[in-house]
């Protein structure tokens, strides 16, 4: 059965498509009509648009020759003019002979120190901005970048918005080449912004397409979307039929990112243009398809078809990429080392950043798939690692910083199951925490509430009590690893892949909610477990192994999970069986989440004082219905804080108005007895309900200032969220984190009323009476187990720490 993954690679040269005669990026010169001489009359000393439309008369004329001889008696007669050497720049640049790169670049040198003797902004911006994308043709980036911003600043010097606007995405495409993810972002927002101001329309969208293909890469697949609809409308309404392909291949692709194959092939089928560029580019496309779906013989095939001539360059080397791929999962390893080691040497001194990592991830994977014995498989890795940190500088974690980083763990992991296995802890704790919780670090330093990370296993280790330990997991497609830090020991070991784990965590999963969902299961709860009680203990020895002597000797586990882990309440992992009954995890450990491996966190001695707040109200017709027994659960908490005087805020004065006006840092405990939304695709659509069903989201929470709270989400599916390898679930107990919340204690799927007011009552009087946040809840479900005894109604809560300073 194919394992599906979803490896990520630039489009780079699409840039070079959006704009006629781009990475130029000036207006194409216009052609006239057939019926005109295409030797027109210029005056002795033409103007650029006259230079312009000239050699767009002479390009669909095919007289490129005689236009040449033209330009070079004019620059006689024009001495000091950097218009001819500029335009005999732009001749040469278009040209197909061996030495046309350099000709260009000599013709606009010349011509930028001409417009520079003579002050003139425009010259040397048109000269720069040539010299720029000669340089990026070289792979030349820091020259490119200086041209680049000299063609920007003088375009604005000269008050040519519309040569500015063009020089923006032109840019983009240089900063995307060379991985600045987020300027290049930030570039096609100004272009896109200063042609549709110009009214350039076609220009903009073809901008906008850019920005659609940097969108659709960086994970931010449903804005992509909607940005390659539009402008596919658009191009079939002016019946411009090769960008409509273009937009097909890259709508397929999209489908493709999202595991929607037979979408992907209807949009690969409308493609119907024979240019080399576009007919490549869905080759391409559809042996990436073929590759994700286990059908490796016709991969290989329309990978290998991908290197021909007219076919993009960055789309032959993705090509052999995918190809190297292709081969290694279809048996052809030792072919697929071979593709793959070319394109890594080729690569060596520099090249497209993403063709740098990809390649050498691959390649390390088709090492590791045979004995893995060779040794340079792990700098292979590093190399990877540093290229993918070095590309995810800048990009914003909520939108496509997070997606950015979803689609890039792999190499993560592979390092980890090799260090692993060697036992280089020091390393393997560095790695596993360069990917865990990579979107949450970044976020709250940029907003100057950085979540501590650990910097070494010695400060980790002084950190935990004599009865704790750690348990930290990185998983990628094939291998994993799993860490465990004790006071007195450090051990690791290789694990099993998602493609082995996946499977198993998903049906133990779906066997621990049953009971809530299904009515047989409902009225035999513990009996229905028994069928799938086998699978957990499987789970359970796959990802502990040998560690289990340690791990058992611990009275408190701190879980760094990884993915679809974080779905999984540790706390009903069945450690195994006696007399045919399941012994749990939660029987004799108490169990915490961190968010990645940082100093242990001690909760506050008093939680003091208590906001308690929720049991929304509706209008008629609303789509949810009031909690029947959230009030009765707010009402026993207030009694039982009383002495504490908690303050409340619910039914109608559960708003958002109310909220605002409240200083939620200055609680110690914050309880919300509500709804929540979840959301499998796009965690900024997480949110908890208000009154009158107005909702809370992501991003407001995130931007509260919590100085330590505790925050408790009563509610269904509040640990939900956009599940990203290294990230865990990115939804509501993210957002409090990122707000400065000590905690977050939340629930992995959608609760029961009576169980959930039983377990709430009983983690406040822990929380009362002792302090401790884990403790708390460990205890309250070994309380309502024992009238309860299936995980479905003890299970789901589950408390998140913030890593202490």
């Amino acid at each position: 059965m194919p394992v599906r993954r979803r490896w990520i690679a630039w489009p780079i040269l699409l840039f070079l498509l959006v704009i006629p005669g781009c990475p130029a990026g000036d207006p194409e010169p216009t052609a006239p009509p057939a019926d005109e001489s295409s030797a027109p009359e210029l005056d002795p000393c033409p103007d650029e648009n006259a230079w312009l439309d000239a050699l767009g008369r002479a390009r669909k004329n095919d007289t490129v020759a005689e236009f040449t001889t033209q330009v070079v008696e004019r620059e006689a007669r024009c001495p000091g003019d950097w218009r001819p050497p500029w335009i005999l720049g732009e001749i040469a640049y278009r040209g197909r002979a061996e030495d046309s790169l350099d000709r260009a670049h000599a013709h606009a040198r010349r011509a930028r120190e001409l417009a520079r003797d003579i002050e003139n902004p425009v010259g040397i911006a048109r000269s720069a901005n040539r010299l720029g994308a000669i340089a990026l043709r070289r792979q030349d980036y820091p020259a490119s970048r200086e041209a680049y911003v000299m063609a920007l600043d003088n375009a604005s010097l000269a008050g040519r918005d519309d040569l500015a606007a063009f020089y923006h995405n032109n840019f983009a495409g240089m900063l995307l080449e060379s991985g600045e993810i987020a300027s290049a972002l930030e570039h096609l927002d100004r272009a896109i912004a200063g042609l549709r101001a110009l009214e350039m329309d076609g220009s903009a969208r073809r901008a906008s397409y850019n920005r659609a293909i940097i969108l659709k890469n960086t994970g931010s697949l449903t804005e992509a979307a909607e940005i390659l609809d539009q402008v596919f409308t658009e191009a079939t309404a002016i019946g411009d039929s090769r960008w409509r392909d273009r937009i097909c291949v890259a709508r397929a692709d999209l489908h493709r990112s999202l595991e929607q194959f037979e979408e992907s092939e209807r949009w690969f089928a409308l493609v119907g243009s024979d240019h080399p560029k576009v007919s490549t580019a869905a080759r391409l496309g559809q042996g990436r398809s073929r590759l994700a779906t286990g059908r490796y013989d016709e991969a290989i095939e329309l990978l290998r078809s991908v290197d021909v001539e007219g076919a993009d360059l960055p789309d032959q080397t993705l090509a052999r990429i995918f190809l190297g791929e292709a081969l290694f999962r279809g048996g052809g390893r030792d072919e697929a080392i071979s593709v793959l080691s070319d394109v890594v040497a080729e690569t060596e001194t520099g090249g497209i950043p993403e063709h740098r990592w990809l390649s050498r991830a691959l390649l390390s994977k088709a090492i590791l798939a045979g004995d893995g014995g060779d040794a340079g498989v792990d700098d292979l890795l590093r190399d990877a690692l540093h290229i993918l940190e070095s590309q995810a500088d800048g990009l914003d974690p909520r939108r496509s910083g997070l997606g950015y980083l979803r689609e890039r763990t792999e190499p993560f992991a592979d390092l980890a199951a090799r260090l692993a296995e060697q036992a280089q802890h020091e390393e393997l704790l560095g790695v596993m925490e360069q990917a865990h919780a990579r979107s949450l670090r970044r976020f709250t330093e940029q907003e100057g509430r950085r979540i501590p990370a650990v910097t070494s296993l010695a400060i980790l280790r002084r950190s935990l009590k004599p009865h704790e330990v750690l348990l930290s997991f990185l998983i990628g497609t094939d291998r994993g690893a799993a860490l465990l830090v004790h006071r007195d020991e450090v051990r690791s070991r290789a694990i099993p892949g998602w493609s082995t784990l996946r499977p198993l965590t998903t049906r133990y999963r779906n066997a621990l909610r049953r009971p809530l969902l299904v009515r047989e299961a409902q009225q035999r709860p513990m009996q229905d477990l028994d069928r799938d009680i086998g699978v957990g203990v499987e789970l359970y020895q796959l990802l502990l192994g040998d560690l289990t002597s340690s791990v058992e000797k611990a009275e408190r586990w701190y879980v760094v999970a990884d993915q679809d882990l974080n779905l999984v309440p540790f706390a009903a992992l069945p450690t195994g069986t006696t007399g045919g009954v399941p012994t749990f995890v939660a029987e004799q450990h108490e169990v915490a989440r961190l968010p990645l491996a940082g100093a242990i966190p001690r909760t506050h001695e008093t939680h003091a004082p208590v906001l308690l707040a929720g049991d929304p109200r509706f209008s008629a017709g609303a789509d949810f219905t009031r909690l029947p027994l959230a009030q009765r659960e707010l009402t026993t908490l207030r009694t039982l804080w009383g002495e504490t005087e908690p303050e409340t805020l619910w039914a109608d004065q559960f708003t958002r108005d109310r909220l605002d006006r409240l200083d939620l840092g200055r609680f110690g405990t914050l309880h919300f007895a509500t709804h929540a939304l979840a959301s499998s695709s796009d965690p900024r659509r997480c949110a908890v309900l208000l009154s009158d069903g107005d909702r809370w989201t992501v991003p407001e929470i995130a931007r509260l200032d919590l100085d330590g709270s505790l925050v408790i989400l009563s509610a269904c599916q509040t640990g939900e969220g956009e599940i990203v390898p290294g990230e865990g679930v990115v939804g509501l107990t993210w957002a409090f984190l990122q707000a400065g919340a000590s905690g977050v204690t939340a629930s992995l799927w959608s609760v029961e009323d009576t169980s959930t007011e039983m377990l709430m009552t009983a983690y406040h009087r822990g929380l009362r009476d002792d302090g401790d946040a884990v403790r708390a809840l460990a205890l309250a479900r070994r309380h309502v187990s024992a009238t309860q005894p299936h995980p479905a109604y003890w299970a789901p809560f589950v408390v998140v720490l913030r890593p202490q300073d």
